[in-house]
């Protein structure tokens, strides 16, 4: 637990910060962040990359967003 408390701290602000350039709205932004370490517990990555999953993740999660956006949008 210990270990997932230091992931959180060391990757949210950045993922955060990340998702919110992508979507411009701060609850999209930190709905994704927790669904991206939420989908970290669930899916156990291996460590040997662990920032890149989860940024690849939380920018998956994102285009989601902006796809659904778009398509409410046209």
């Amino acid at each position: 637990l210990r270990a997932y408390d230091d992931l959180v701290r060391r990757y949210q602000e950045r993922l955060y910060a990340t998702l919110y350039h992508m979507t411009s709205n701060h609850e999209d932004a930190n709905d994704l962040v927790q669904e991206t370490f939420i989908r970290f517990l669930t899916e156990k990555p291996r460590p040997d990359n662990l920032g890149g999953w989860l940024y690849r993740v939380s920018r998956n999660l994102a285009l989601d967003i902006v796809r659904k956006e778009k398509r409410r949008s046209d």
